[in-house]
């Protein structure tokens, strides 16, 4: 008999692949104040099945944030995501991008809207993980960025018996940020991990950038 997940206060990011520009604008921008997030296409591996991966994502994390919009609603796979979640009991944050006919499963759950002031939905975000029974405890002085468009800051740190330092981190991100958006640190810091060098480290992320032409001149 195989065990049930252990729920980790990990925030699963549910979204249309047309809203993927600003469903990672949010997740950058989430990691940067604490909040760990699970993204699909950066923590699924090659070797894993979709649907099975994505199971156990919903099943393991301590709560959902969906994004909204016309595309989202319409989404099978959003759909049943939310409804995976919401049988689980999870806690299920609506982030409103565009207006949209909220599905019928969502209508009594708190809206966040987004659609006219990005900066203020991030706040309230925000407030309302720290609010919540699943949530992870953030620091009382942590605030999310006021822009975006850049990676966040890097930092140096002891990876198994080898340390990347703050240089070459810094350098791997914005390397990486030209193919991936706003995800990479989050990317780099999470594929650092299992690395055994810097140079194995550049060869996982490559792994992750989606055009073979792409991934020669990263690592380039």
């Amino acid at each position: 008999m195989t065990d049930a997940p252990t729920q980790t206060r990990e925030y699963f990011l549910s979204y249309s692949r047309t809203d993927e520009k600003v469903a990672l604008r949010l997740a950058n921008d989430l990691i940067a104040a604490g909040v760990s997030v699970w993204v699909d296409q950066f923590d699924i591996r090659a070797s894993q099945h979709w649907d099975s991966a994505i199971e156990a994502a919903v099943r393991r994390c301590g709560g959902m944030l969906v994004i909204l919009s016309p595309q989202s609603t319409r989404s099978p796979n959003v759909a049943d995501e939310v409804a995976f979640a919401l049988e689980a009991g999870k806690c299920v944050i609506p982030f409103l991008i565009e207006k949209c006919t909220m599905p019928l499963r969502m209508t009594r759950l708190q809206l966040i809207d987004a659609t006219t002031d990005y900066d203020r939905a991030l706040r309230k975000c925000l407030d309302e993980i720290a609010r919540a029974s699943c949530a992870p405890q953030l620091a009382p002085d942590m605030r999310p960025p006021a822009s975006s468009s850049t990676p966040t800051p890097a930092r140096s740190f002891e990876v198994a018996d080898w340390t990347l330092s703050t240089h070459d981190s810094s350098r791997l991100c914005e390397d990486l940020a030209r193919f991936l958006g706003p995800i990479a640190p989050h990317v780099v810091r999470r594929e650092a991990v299992s690395a055994r060098s810097i140079d194995h480290l550049r060869a996982r992320l490559a792994e992750l950038i989606p055009t073979e032409a792409e991934r020669k001149q990263f690592l380039g």
